[in-house]
């Protein structure tokens, strides 16, 4: 599957449609939004069905939002794609079910714990001998290079970018 991932709303998003999560309306309409902010203003008080956390939006097939904050008569959403902004307001607020947000995080978190873990065999002197290194990156995304390496490489862990010089 060849799909860009452009940030982490689409991210989730996508995992979203590989795990069947199916959003549901949450009988609330999103009657305003501020770009600048984020801020969604809603018809009715969302605390009893939207917790930090969660991820909703206006549309099935678009992209989704997650919640940053919730209020009486609002919610925070963070929205870099420009989700809300595409969309004629007053419009119905999709949610995906909560244990489904459980499950995309975890899948998430997983994924990226194990992105952490670089095992580069075809760059080593003796990729399989009887002590081989394993990469463990710091708090910064970094690794030391291995002594046996070939080749010298940068990692930025963060970025998920590889390049080999």
């Amino acid at each position: 599957m060849a799909l860009f991932i452009q940030s982490a709303n689409v991210l989730v998003s996508r995992v979203a449609q590989w795990v069947g999560a199916i959003p549901a309306t949450i009988g609330i309409n999103a009657t305003a939004f501020n770009s600048s902010t984020g801020v969604i203003t809603v018809s009715a008080d969302p605390r009893s069905q939207v917790q930090i956390g969660d991820f909703i939006g206006p549309s099935t097939i678009g992209t989704f939002t997650v919640v940053i904050g919730v209020t009486s008569t609002t919610i925070t959403v963070d929205d870099p794609d420009t989700v809300w902004t595409s969309y004629t307001l007053p419009t119905a607020i999709l949610k995906i079910p909560t244990q489904s947000s459980v499950e995309i995080q975890a899948s998430i978190q997983f994924a990226e714990l194990k992105m952490r873990m670089i095992e580069l065999p075809a760059l080593r002197t003796n990729p399989y001998g009887d002590d081989p290194t394993f990469l463990v990156t710091n708090a910064q995304g970094m690794a030391p290079i291995p002594a046996d390496m070939n080749i010298p490489m940068i990692v930025l862990a963060t970025e998920r970018l590889f390049v080999a010089g």
